[in-house]
């Protein structure tokens, strides 16, 4: 089987390093929003899929936007063409862009869809994090799928609970033969330094814990990668601004 993996970048933004490491100061880090794109010749899967809002990338400073949609095209695909969307997690900026791919199959864990709709009917529409518009679409999805802890998707991709970001946060193992080949940690971890001792800040980790003894439980010798750092580019094949080749 021909496997593929690409990090999709939508956008790119500076915040404190205290929004992003626990042990943070107020030195601006760049962060590389992300969707991912696994793929095999019958089967085309996205995780996460952005947002569509270009008033929120306004209000988060959020410069090089461009719709997840869009960028499939980089990579020879159209919205048509994915079968399956997993949702790492409920926040905006990765459920914002489902409404592009209604037809697919649409994924995300029980736990995370309670949390929406506790978050949204106690605090109402808003920027920050859950947004009713977003459940709203979400309750569109003819095909929307929920479950618990763990899920295969495909032959190639397994969901486990991690909870670390959020309580129902994703994380995505891609699979060969059977083994993890890489981990995609999500927002669970944002740069390499998450990975590194550096964990999120409370503030970040609504799920109420790090995770990242559950994945390096996950990924074993698999390379775990963030969702959010600009190293992809280096430690990968970047084909092009947008672009980057994880696998193989």
């Amino acid at each position: 089987m021909s496997l593929e993996v690409f990090a999709l970048r939508f956008g790119v933004a500076d915040y404190p390093a205290s929004w992003v490491c626990e042990d943070g100061g107020d030195e601006p880090l760049t962060l590389a929003l992300h969707a991912f794109l696994l793929r095999t010749p019958s089967r085309s899967i996205l995780v996460d899929t952005g947002f569509l809002d270009s008033a929120l990338a306004r209000r988060w400073r959020i410069r090089e936007y461009f719709p997840v949609a869009h960028l499939l095209t980089e990579v020879g695909l159209a919205p048509e063409n994915i079968a399956d969307v997993i949702l790492t997690h409920g926040h905006w900026d990765h459920v914002g862009g489902v409404r592009d791919f209604l037809h697919a199959r649409v994924w995300i864990s029980r736990d995370e869809l309670e949390t929406m709709k506790r978050a949204v009917q106690a605090r109402g529409a808003g920027p920050e994090g859950y947004r009713w518009e977003d459940l709203q679409v979400l309750g569109l999805a003819p095909r929307l799928h929920t479950f618990g802890r763990r899920r295969s998707i495909a032959p190639f991709v397994r969901v486990a609970l991690v909870s670390g970001h959020t309580p129902g946060c994703l994380a995505v193992s891609v699979l060969r033969e059977g083994l993890p080949r890489l981990v995609l940690a999500g927002d669970n971890a944002w740069l390499y330094r998450n990975l590194e001792g550096h964990p999120l800040p409370l503030m970040a980790r609504s799920g109420g814990h790090d995770a990242l003894p559950r994945l390096r439980e996950l990924a074993g010798d698999a390379p775990l990668v963030p969702g959010r750092d600009p190293q992809l580019g280096s430690r990968f094949t970047q084909l092009s601004p947008r672009v980057v080749r994880l696998f193989p």
